[in-house]
């Protein structure tokens, strides 16, 4: 493969995996596949065509950005946000909030080496290693956040293609806020930026 075919092929997996597990499967109509066949093959009456490799590996990654374009339509937005600074603190509210579910899980699919779970309060999480520690949590989308911006200004990063917050205080504490349009994820602690990040990449 090209150096760009192999870009290609690296973005999509990346981007694929971002989705949510639950995205609907999408199925394309016969009229739909019988329009994409003539495009192709060109109206043959069902007459053999012998494709080259070369041409078999294009329509391969046009198949697949065209899987991506059609998926990316499925994908929730988060819900529009307000981050109101006040002299030692900051708080995060989303903005019409809407019909709110309720929550009723909390999963990690990441945790760093060495780290165990110490305090289990339904949908928050503490993680311990010797002096290191991080919290994770789930709320519903009214739930008002507040968070540490004496020192510091926050910093919007983004986490799986969401719109979230970044911030940080004297003594090691980080934090990130984010929503995904259902609800409001918190992960903060005294541990690296990088390893919140993919803390927080792995919730839902």
């Amino acid at each position: 493969m090209s150096v760009f075919e192999d870009a290609l092929w690296l973005s999509g997996e990346q981007w694929i995996e971002s989705f949510p597990a639950d995205l609907p499967k999408h199925k394309f109509s016969k009229k739909h596949n019988k329009v994409i066949n003539n495009i192709i093959y060109g109206e043959q009456d069902n007459a053999k065509v012998k494709l080259s490799k070369g041409t078999i590996k294009i329509l391969l990654i046009a198949a697949i950005l065209l899987a991506l374009a059609t998926t990316v339509f499925a994908v929730p937005a988060g819900r529009e946000y307000i981050v109101e600074k006040f002299f030692n603190h900051a708080e995060y509210t989303v903005i019409n909030a809407g019909d709110l579910k309720k929550v009723t899980s909390l999963k990690l699919n990441y945790i760093p080496a060495g780290f165990e779970k110490t305090e289990d309060y339904g949908y928050a999480y503490i993680y311990e290693n010797i002096d290191k520690s991080f919290l994770v949590q789930k709320c519903e989308l009214s739930t008002l956040v507040g968070f540490d911006t004496e020192n510091y200004d926050c910093e919007n990063i983004t986490i799986n293609g969401f719109d979230a917050i970044f911030y940080r205080s004297l003594n090691e504490f980080k934090g990130i806020i984010f929503n995904n349009g259902e609800y409001i994820f918190l992960v903060d602690g005294n541990i690296e930026k990088d390893e919140l990040v993919k803390i927080a990449q792995n919730l839902n």
